[in-house]
């Protein structure tokens, strides 16, 4: 009997360690309000002008693995999969379809390099940027997913900071003059290596020859009447 009060003892610490570790995991709160907080620089420049408008498309759900998200009443027959959140084409089918069944937005100006939402209920939020919102010399941001709250070093923060990123807006680009034909290469000659200098000497060398021929018939005429 002796022998097995160790064994006991052992799976009783193995089970508190157990139930000490189910309890020590953080459950989000639904209710809790946040924020985030938008970054808006291009190589250490602030961005002053412009906006950031966000939808709030997925709710906090409870499912096998602990916490995730799943569509809004809204927009979940879509049946669009959120197993990826970080997939650029998924952030850009579920901004489109935010706007067609028209989703409320908010929208934040940015102001001094940040664009600041507040009060914020947790959930899946996609962040978009139309062309009259982006910032004066600068591209529309992509959409992309962001989640509220957010678990950091084992807690979840309701109040966050994100850094999208931001392009430069390509340099206009001078389009040519439709009226203005544009003239043609000039045609490749064969070149057959003839040179301007034997023109004067075959011309002097026909004139001697000339000479030679008119004094060898009429200088022999006259020498034979003499």
């Amino acid at each position: 009997m002796k022998r097995k009060i160790p064994v006991i003892l052992l799976a009783a610490v193995l089970l508190a360690q157990i139930f000490a570790s189910v309890s020590a995991v953080e459950i989000p709160d639904p209710d809790k309000k946040g924020s985030i907080t938008f970054t808006m620089v291009w190589n250490e420049e602030k961005l002053d002008s412009g906006s950031l408008t966000i939808y709030r498309i997925g709710d906090i759900r409870e499912t096998v693995n602990g916490y995730g998200f799943a569509l809004v009443a809204e927009i979940e027959d879509s049946r669009l999969s959120l197993e990826d959140l970080g997939d650029p084409e998924l952030a850009q089918s579920l901004c489109v379809l935010a706007k067609n069944r028209d989703l409320p937005g908010v929208t934040a100006p940015i102001e001094n390099g940040e664009a600041v939402f507040e009060d914020l209920l947790p959930g899946l939020y996609v962040v978009t940027q139309t062309e009259e919102e982006a910032s004066n010399g600068f591209t529309p941001i992509l959409p992309f997913l962001i989640s509220l709250p957010q678990m950091q070093y084992g807690h979840y923060v309701y109040d966050m900071t994100a850094l999208p990123k931001v392009s430069l807006e390509p340099e206009p680009t001078e389009p040519s003059d439709p009226t203005d034909p544009t003239q043609p290469p000039p045609p490749d000659l064969p070149q057959t290596g003839q040179l301007n200098w034997p023109v004067p000497f075959l011309a002097v060398a026909g004139f001697a020859l000339f000479v030679l021929g008119w004094f060898l018939r009429f200088g022999k005429k006259h020498a034979h009447e003499e």
